[in-house]
């Protein structure tokens, strides 16, 4: 009999959709990491940019809160790859903008990966002395809307490489105005 390798759960992530330009140089530096040095977690996530983990009973009530952030206009821009709690970013500079979101998110949850300001591209098998410079040039991206998202993400967290399978459901969207 195999033994089971994790139990599949549910988390609730408040994330940013950028435009469809922007997903598609996202989703090609995702490519390219995975391409060039075959780092599985880096293909694992649509493109999308966390804002914060929240509890199944609050996920709503917090979503909505983010009715009063992101007023127009604003511009995203990315600015390099950064390491952050152990996760490769495509970091992103919104004039504050991420960061008012999550404030009115609420207290937020400690998830399954980091929350940064940024595209998150994984990474997390990728050896110690993996530096950023052996990881190419990171697109130049800027946006001035966006979408938030609640998203809803199945996987077996408790599993060593818990991103080769991971479902994802958008319940609740909206842009942001």
């Amino acid at each position: 009999m195999k033994k089971a390798t994790g139990v599949v759960s549910a988390r609730r992530l408040i994330a940013l959709l950028a435009p469809g330009s922007a997903e598609a140089e996202v989703s090609n530096t995702q490519a390219t990491l995975f391409a060039g040095l075959g780092l599985a977690s880096a293909v694992a996530f649509p493109p999308m940019i966390p804002v914060g983990f929240v509890r199944e009973e609050e996920a709503a009530a917090r979503f909505s809160a983010l009715e009063a952030g992101g007023a127009a206009p604003y511009v995203f821009c990315s600015a390099g790859l950064r390491w952050e709690g152990g996760g490769l970013f495509l970091a992103l500079e919104s004039g504050g903008v991420w960061d008012s979101l999550r404030r009115l998110a609420g207290d937020c949850e400690d998830g399954p990966f980091p929350v940064a300001e940024g595209f998150i591209l994984g990474c997390w098998e990728a050896a110690a002395e993996t530096r950023i410079a052996d990881l190419g040039r990171a697109p130049c991206i800027r946006f001035s809307s966006c979408s938030a998202a609640l998203v809803t993400i199945h996987g077996a967290w408790d599993r060593k490489n818990w991103w080769r399978e991971l479902y994802f459901e958008t319940t609740l969207k909206k842009p942001l105005r």
